[in-house]
Parts: structure tokens; sequence; C-alpha cells
């Protein structure tokens, strides 16, 4: 009898230390997860400054060699891929990039008075934590608030 007892008694103190292992283990993949996330977070914004950057350079240009004396910006982003306003093959830019904030979504475009895109934002929701640094080409108007707040455009004639 004395043995059964104290089989019970040691099942039962292997199951609380079981039980708080497995708190701590949850609780330092709660903290990981935290530190990943944000990783990820900090890593996505890089690549949109990066990357709206990238679109602003390539409108420009696309703008800067227009042929004559008429300036134009690109209709579609395909034109920054490929100009066909040239005999030979030029290209303003490698690539359609993807919205790294914003998976699956296409950058929203801002158009000029012609209808060509004169820059890119982002759609995503949140605030960025980049505030300061911006590229050259980002334009922002009042404090940032969210994502779509910064603007990367090509602006003839402003230096920054």
């Amino acid at each position: 009898m004395v043995t059964v007892v104290s089989d019970i008694r040691q099942h039962g103190f292997t199951f609380i230390a079981l039980l708080a292992a497995l708190a701590v283990f949850s609780a330092g993949s709660l903290a990981f997860s935290a530190l990943w996330s944000e990783s990820v977070r900090r890593e996505r914004e890089v690549d949109w400054l990066r990357a709206g950057d990238a679109y602003a350079k390539a409108i420009k240009s696309h703008f800067d060699s227009s042929p004559g004396t008429v300036k134009q910006y690109p209709i579609t982003l395909d034109d920054l891929l490929q100009d066909l306003r040239f005999a030979g093959v030029r290209r303003h830019l490698r690539r359609v990039y993807p919205d790294p904030l914003a998976p699956g979504q296409a950058w929203v475009l801002i158009r000029g008075h012609d209808g060509g895109i004169i820059g890119v934002h982002s759609s995503a929701p949140g605030r960025p934590r980049t505030q300061s640094n911006l590229p050259a080409t980002a334009v922002v108007s009042g404090p940032i608030r969210s994502y779509s707040d910064v603007r990367f455009m090509h602006q003839p004639g402003a230096t920054r």
C-alpha cells in the first residue's frame, strides 16, 4: 500500500514539472515570436523604402529621357520595364517590385494631369517606424500617420 501512494505522488510531481516546463517554453516562444515579427517588420520597411525609391528614380529616368521637347510620364509600370519610345531596348526598372508591406497588393499609382504615373505609395495599414532618413524621392506633407502618407515621386525641378 505504501508503494502505491508513493507512485501516485511521483506521477503528480512529474505532471506538475511537465506543466511548468510547458509554461516556460510557451513564454519563451511568445517572446521570440515578438522579436521575430519586429525583425520582419523592419526588413519590410527597408524593402519598402528601397522599392519606392527605385520606382521614383525609374519614373524620373523615363521622364528625363523623353525624346523631343515634350516630356512624358509612363502610363503603366510596364513602360518602366521596356521603354517602347526608342528603337533599342531601354529599361528604367529591372522588374515590377511588389509592395513589401502589403503582399499580394499592388502599389497605389499616383497619376499626373496627363494621366501618366508620377509616383507610387503603399496601401498597407499601420504607421511606419521610419520617420526620418527617408530617401530624397519620398514626399511627405505633414506628419506621417500611415504608410500612404509617404509618397515616392518624381518632382521636376524639386531639389532636396
